[in-house]
């Protein structure tokens, strides 16, 4: 697999048109706020075109109300397809788009070596919902994790970093 350095709004055009001809896209997840179920800099995510209507859990590609594209799971959806997200790596704060926005959805991770994992497991499915009960004590249970799990991944993926921080080349 080649990897290469594009602008966003190349890369997010090529992968909706990829998308739409019926490929799976796999991209490089940059970025803590799927923290801890994606891992930025160190996974990928394998996106496949939404073939149905968005349900709260999905972890979806879009472009929210701000005009920026993001990587996060839905919260919910409501009858007349606004959808609201927030990252699982997110203390606080909610994006908003339509169903319409929505360029692709998650299906499988992929870490550092190329192992794929199923993002929809029942376990995931379980998980996810704790995670969200956990909000109020997040900020702290990643404050643990970047200085812990994260860094050590990081460091077996080869990526630079500076105490629990990516140093991306300029």
């Amino acid at each position: 697999m080649t990897r290469r350095t594009v602008a966003n709004e190349v890369l997010i055009a090529d992968i909706d048109l990829f998308l739409k001809e019926g490929r799976e896209v796999v991209f490089l997840v940059k970025g803590y706020s799927m923290l801890p179920f994606i891992t930025g800099w160190a996974e990928s995510v394998e996106l496949h075109r939404l073939e149905r209507r968005p349900i709260a859990g999905d972890i979806v590609l879009a472009k929210v109300e701000s005009g920026h594209f993001v990587l996060h799971r839905i919260i919910s959806v409501d009858a007349d397809g606004l959808v609201t997200l927030m990252g699982d790596g997110n203390n606080r704060g909610v994006e908003h788009c339509h169903d319409t926005d929505i360029i692709g959805i998650a299906i499988y991770a992929l870490d550092y070596k190329g192992h794929k994992r199923y993002l929809y497991t029942p376990w995931r499915k379980f998980a996810s919902r704790i995670w969200w009960k956990l909000l109020p004590l997040r900020r702290y249970l990643l404050a643990v994790y970047r200085r812990t799990i994260m860094k050590w991944t990081l460091k077996k993926a080869g990526v630079k970093t500076k105490g629990w921080q990516v140093v991306e080349k300029a």
